[in-house]
């Protein structure tokens, strides 16, 4: 028992990775497929 607070840091670890790696890849579909204007465009001034 006495890797488990490594194993257990490690798990974490991966956790944390894949879901970081899973909002930039969301992120990015979004930002190049998904984007709702044209930035060029701006109606904001």
């Amino acid at each position: 028992m006495k890797d488990t607070g490594k194993k257990a840091g490690r798990g974490m670890l991966r956790f944390v990775i894949t879901i970081f790696t899973v909002a930039i890849v969301l992120a990015a579909i979004y930002f190049f497929f998904f984007m709702p204007a044209d930035p060029g465009a701006s109606t904001a001034f």
